[in-house]
């Protein structure tokens, strides 16, 4: 009996583990979780790439939809190069824009649509207007032949940022509008040209440079 007892007790020895095979296999288990966990946010961080890469790319494509749409119905392109105030008569100054590229510009431009002056009654063009300054992008419209637009960097509420500067930074946002001197009745196209980054992050950062044009349909 007592023989049979101590052959148990070395049988149930020899299926524990050492502690050096514990230590190797926690070692190898460590290892293993780490490299799991680094390669599980390296997803987490190419899928937030991603997202943050096509919301902010969606958001420039439509953008320049809307640039281009408004810009080819537009007449009377003015770009003008001091600050600029227009109010109730809806009058702008004859057609301008300086030649060659701009990297901070503005557009004046007479849209399709019509409204009734208060004062008289009589129809008024409303104007349209972009411009890009200190990196952003940015809208102005009239709804009404009494509203206002001010083109001044000092009072500049009338405009409104049209693409969300959060994870897009612009190196390059040119723009140039383009005549045909020689021909009278040639109609004037604008050529913009965007590049810069989007993303946060240094290392999922996403770099974009392209460019688009609008021609005028109708000549003024």
């Amino acid at each position: 009996m007592i023989f049979i007892k101590n052959l148990k007790l070395k049988n149930n020895s020899n299926s524990a583990f050492t502690l050096i095979e514990m230590i190797v296999s926690i070692a190898i288990f460590t290892v293993v979780a780490l490299i799991a966990v680094g390669a599980f946010l390296k997803i987490i961080d190419l899928n937030n790439k991603s997202h943050t890469l096509k919301d902010s790319i969606n958001n420039l494509n439509y953008v320049m939809d809307v640039m281009t749409r408004e810009l080819r119905v537009g007449s009377n392109y003015y770009c003008p190069t001091s600050p600029f105030y227009l109010y109730f008569n809806t009058v702008l100054p004859p057609s301008e824009c300086p030649d060659g590229q701009r990297d901070t510009w503005s557009i004046y431009f007479y849209s399709p649509d019509t409204a009734i002056r208060e004062s008289d009654g009589t129809k008024c063009r409303l104007v349209h207007a972009y411009r890009y300054t200190n990196g952003f992008i940015e809208k102005a419209e009239q709804k009404a032949c009494e509203d206002e637009i001010i083109y001044d960097v000092v009072n500049p509420p009338d405009f409104v940022p049209i693409v969300s500067t959060d994870n897009i930074v612009f190196s390059k946002a040119t723009m140039e509008v383009i005549r045909n001197a020689t021909n009278p009745f040639a109609v004037p196209f604008v050529q913009f040209h965007f590049a810069g980054s989007v993303g946060v992050k240094e290392k999922t950062k996403s770099y974009f440079d392209f460019q688009f044009s609008a021609s005028q349909r109708i000549s003024d």
